[in-house]
């Protein structure tokens, strides 16, 4: 339109630009929101977890753990309680419901995505603290904030969405993951706790309830478990996880044993002290109901079952 070489237009614009950014910078600049929060964090943390087992992509597992580090170094009390915010080198703020639960979320995502046992130690100890601190053992569910906190007029217990899911929400998936994890019926009757608080809301707005309702159907399938023995990095454990991570199956849960974790993970986990692999080949065992499979060692048999539609649980 000019009848201009473009290169010519291009250094014009450029010049524009420039002479542009210069006058801004003269400007007062807009203020920065550049805190960091606990809740935010564990939502990317699971968020890259999860994408790292679905497109087998480790750097992003590798960008989630240096994330946890973080909350968990700089973010947490020496008593291991969390803090909502951190900013400019200070943490400050006692973290509300949202930041444990989905703390622990991203934990349980990112154990599930490296096999790294101190994950899931670290999720245990934060589902602990959360239990202590806000579970109202005579309705189910959990409080927003912590018992011992700022004196409020209302305390309140929510279970709907907003523009994140519901923090009780977050808290059923948590405990029904660890029920399957641990092998500890407990979380799993906490879970129902849960359930039971929250039904006739969410029976009443479904709409404002989706994250919850994934967790009823969660509760309503009985999850599964599955424990791959094998040494990481060699081709048959690599198939065995690939089957597993490979697979929609938002209900189940992992469990990598080797060589180098099998101690730390039986300390944890008691029932997978015996479940070695079977004549050097990685081996996997599907459980359900706290009762396991006999050894897999097709990784396509353990696809296979994983994708087979199963009955509803009862009660």
């Amino acid at each position: 339109d000019l009848g201009l070489p473009p290169r010519e237009v291009e250094e014009r614009l450029e010049a524009a630009r420039a002479a542009l950014f210069d006058l801004r910078a003269r400007r007062p600049h807009p203020h920065l929101d550049d805190k960091v929060l606990a809740d935010w964090n564990g939502l990317a943390i699971a968020a890259m977890s999860r994408c790292a087992q679905a497109f087998d992509a480790p750097h992003l597992a590798e960008a989630a753990a240096v994330a946890a580090d973080f909350v968990l170094a700089r973010m947490a009390t020496p008593e291991g309680r969390l803090l909502h915010r951190w900013r400019d080198g200070e943490a400050a703020v006692s973290g509300l419901l949202d930041d444990y639960a989905f703390m622990i979320w991203g934990l349980i995502e990112l154990y599930g995505a490296t096999g790294e046992v101190r994950w899931l130690r670290r999720a245990l100890r934060l589902q602990e603290v959360q239990d202590t601190f806000f579970h109202d053992a005579e309705g189910g569910g959990y409080w927003m904030t912590p018992a011992d906190g700022d004196a409020l007029l209302v305390r309140r217990k929510e279970g709907h969405d907003g523009a994140l899911p519901s923090g009780n929400a977050a808290a059923l998936f948590n405990l029904l993951r660890l029920a399957l994890l641990l092998g500890r019926p407990e979380y799993g009757e906490r879970a129902r706790g849960v359930l039971r608080a929250f039904a006739t809301q969410v029976r009443h707005h479904p709409i404002g309830s989706t994250m919850f309702l994934c967790g009823v159907d969660f509760a309503l399938s009985g999850g599964r478990s599955v424990i791959v023995a094998g040494e990481p990095d060699q081709p048959d454990t690599e198939a065995m996880l690939a089957a597993v991570r490979g697979t929609y199956a938002p209900t189940t849960v992992l469990h990598l044993r080797t060589t180098d974790n099998a101690r730390d993970l039986a300390a944890l986990v008691p029932f997978t002290a015996h479940l070695a692999p079977l004549e050097d080949r990685a081996t996997a065992w599907l459980c359900e109901n706290y009762a396991c499979s006999p050894p897999i060692t097709d990784p396509a048999e353990l696809k296979a079952r994983l994708l087979a539609v199963r009955p509803l649980a009862q009660g």
